[in-house]
């Protein structure tokens, strides 16, 4: 339920309980004097707990989370850690679902993201990053040794030559797990599992008429994992070399092994065509900041008559850029309006001075 109601948050201490709690549960240290800063915020939609998920938490939930938490007091918190929360905690959680002894409990969580917390004022940023990398660090002994129980069975199976691909990279997996990992990469680390040792991917290394064709299957979408989760509104021109890379091994691939890949060959034509709109794009903003460099520098304060004509013509090329060009040259067009509208007045000024004197 959503109510109208409106507070104000004062200057004042805490820490005591909160500093014991999170002590105990997570062994990290915490700040046990916190001194808020007096402002005043007011809230146009207070929101009840009720309003909050009890499960199946996404980054959409993220913005009542952390609206429920800031009404309670927690001025230190951002909605963009509460989306990196509800990430780390939804990849930790798969990853238990794969390997079922990694001994982390996340049960405390469930706790938090429903708005359970007991010291929702200690729900800040510096909370979320502490208890993120304290689980994390202790999480990374845990999955070492339950992959190489994964791997101990993989081996010991009747099937066992056909793992031996899952195998070496359940191995590569095992050696790179480093706490950084578990903590800003759990949704990548455990859909690298899921496409190891599923039941579908171990069926499929059973079952597929060539064993190899898996195996390529299961490399290519290993090594080039980070980049087949982009999306056309998430990739950059900052990932060209990783799609470029991921399109010629691709290529190399067996035909059986692309039509296979049907669904990632086709995201990573359309992740090629946007980077080529974005550097397009890119090439328009440099060209016409090379073009027009000397009046850019201008400011209302130094702008005169005699730039009029620089003036114009940088507007009339702002106007003939594409409508993604002209986004990303916002702050410019505003100075360039600015200085027109100072030489309009300046303008009116001569014209005066001129008629006095003639007059």
């Amino acid at each position: 339920m959503i109510k109208k109601q409106r507070f104000s948050i004062r200057k004042f201490k805490t820490g005591v309980g909160s500093v014991l709690l999170a002590t105990v549960i997570f062994g990290v240290p915490m700040f046990t004097d916190q001194t808020q800063m007096t402002s005043s915020i007011v809230f146009a939609d207070t929101i009840d707990k009720s309003s909050l998920k009890q499960s199946g938490w996404t980054r959409e939930d993220a913005a009542l989370i952390t609206q429920y938490y800031q009404q309670k007091g927690a001025n230190g918190l951002t909605q963009k850690r509460v989306e990196d929360l509800i990430d780390w905690y939804n990849g930790s959680a798969q990853i238990k679902t794969l390997i079922p002894n990694y001994s982390i409990n996340y049960s405390y969580f469930n706790d938090v993201l429903k708005g359970d917390m007991a010291n929702p004022k200690s729900f800040t940023d510096t909370f979320i990053n502490g208890v993120i990398s304290a689980y994390s660090t202790r999480a990374v002994d845990s999955f070492k040794t339950e992959i190489d129980k994964k791997i101990d069975e993989l081996k010991k199976s009747p099937n066992a030559d056909k793992y031996s691909n899952i195998i070496n990279q359940l191995e590569d997996v095992k050696n790179g797990i480093t706490a950084d990992k578990i903590t800003n990469d759990s949704a990548g680390l455990a859909k690298k599992l899921n496409d190891l040792i599923s039941e579908e991917a171990l069926n499929n290394a059973v079952n597929n008429d060539s064993s190899k064709t898996a195996a390529e299957v299961a490399k290519f979408k290993s090594d080039n994992a980070e980049v087949l989760t982009k999306t056309p509104e998430t990739v950059t021109v900052a990932d060209k070399t990783a799609v470029e890379k991921a399109l010629n091994e691709y290529n190399g691939l067996s035909p059986e092994a692309q039509a296979k890949l049907t669904d990632e060959k086709a995201n990573l034509d359309a992740l090629k065509a946007k980077i080529a709109e974005q550097e397009a794009q890119d090439k328009e903003v440099a060209k016409f900041k090379s073009d027009n460099a000397e009046v850019l520098t201008k400011t209302p304060e130094t702008v005169t008559v005699a730039d009029k004509t620089a003036v114009e013509k940088a507007l009339n090329e702002y106007n003939g850029l594409s409508p993604e060009a002209q986004a990303k040259l916002t702050d410019e067009k505003a100075n360039l309006d600015a200085l027109k509208g100072k030489i309009a007045e300046q303008e009116a000024q001569d014209k005066e001075v001129a008629k006095f004197k003639s007059d």
